[in-house]
């Protein structure tokens, strides 16, 4: 069984299904969850604006914080955890 950094064991798949438990009807139409990654996705900003304002008052409703140093908005790209894995926004 592994361990995260901070030593407690399936913290992690612990933590992505709470987050997809309560983000679930979002999933589909403009999320990804990645481990301990948020991906809102949208082609357009003016289109990003609402769905990033619904995660994050979701966030505050269920008393969840985040670092703002380790979040990026309106990328071309998104590079998940330590996979590497990689997306680009096309135009």
């Amino acid at each position: 069984m592994a361990c995260n950094a901070s030593g407690l064991k399936n913290a992690t798949s612990t933590f992505s299904r709470t987050m997809m438990n309560i983000f679930l009807e979002w999933l589909q139409q403009f999320m990804k969850v990645f481990v301990d990654d948020l991906n809102i996705h949208k082609i357009t900003w003016e289109d990003h604006i609402n769905p990033i304002c619904m995660v994050l008052q979701r966030l505050k409703d269920v008393n969840l914080k985040f670092n703002p140093n380790k979040c990026a908005f309106s990328t071309k790209k998104s590079v998940f955890g330590t996979c590497g894995w990689e997306c680009r926004h096309s135009t």
